[in-house]
């Protein structure tokens, strides 16, 4: 069995290395989405993701990561006439965050009406507050690393906000479309791939073919708590 195992994984590898392509004067790999949906069924995907971090720098990793979770906010904010420019400064005093949360649930929060450093915490605290009423769980994320601008937390906050307001939708059309073509049991339904969902999201806000990194960048125990939530 360990046998077949392994030489399954060799195999995948062997397919994943003839899909490698090269971005010109650059040696971030790429990927489709299709692809990383279809392989990433082979093994589990944050496996996938994780083996292949190794092919872009955190620096690198990061920026991708940044520009693409910069567009999905926008993208929400325009509904209420907002933009961010950068997102590890316009979210600092809370002010965006808190729109951003209003136009995905539709409800209202509590705002400061001021810009001190006080006011400021006040505001991602509420948000905090909300996410924690909305039964998120959040990573060792406080109001002050974010009005700080602690990017790699701003970074996992964001994507925790995608993981449990886009995601879900996805998944809820995915289980749609799949119960319209077939009778699938209350356990199917549960297993349907998280790493699908993850790569459609990503596709709808991302060039058509976009460098690995914004996979791999998927903070690891977000990605797990996502992958468990949809088994158990």
């Amino acid at each position: 069995m360990e046998e077949n195992g392994e030489s399954m994984w060799r195999m995948t590898r062997s397919r994943m290395s003839r899909r490698l392509t090269s971005t010109p004067n650059s040696t971030t790999t790429s990927y489709s989405f299709s692809y990383v949906a279809r392989e990433s069924k082979t093994v589990s995907p944050l496996e996938w993701f994780t083996s292949h971090s190794r092919h872009v720098s955190v620096d690198e990793r990061d920026g991708i990561q940044k520009k693409t979770f910069t567009k999905w906010v926008n993208k929400h904010l325009a509904k209420a006439g907002c933009k961010v420019d950068d997102l590890f400064v316009d979210l600092r005093d809370g002010f965006s965050l808190i729109t951003l949360l209003e136009v995905l649930t539709g409800e209202r929060l509590p705002r400061e009406n001021g810009y001190t450093r006080f006011h400021r915490i006040q505001n991602v605290q509420y948000c905090l507050d909300f996410l924690k009423k909305k039964s998120i769980k959040l990573v060792n994320i406080r109001p002050e690393d974010i009005v700080e601008g602690n990017g790699k937390l701003t970074l996992g906050l964001i994507w925790t906000i995608i993981l449990n307001f886009q995601v879900s939708v996805i998944k809820r059309r995915q289980l749609e479309e799949q119960l319209s073509a077939q009778n699938y049991n209350s356990t199917t339904q549960a297993r349907i791939s998280v790493a699908f969902a993850y790569s459609t999201l990503l596709a709808k806000i991302a060039p058509k073919n976009i460098a690995l990194p914004i996979h791999a960048a998927a903070l690891p125990n977000l990605f797990c708590e996502i992958a468990k939530r949809a088994v158990d």
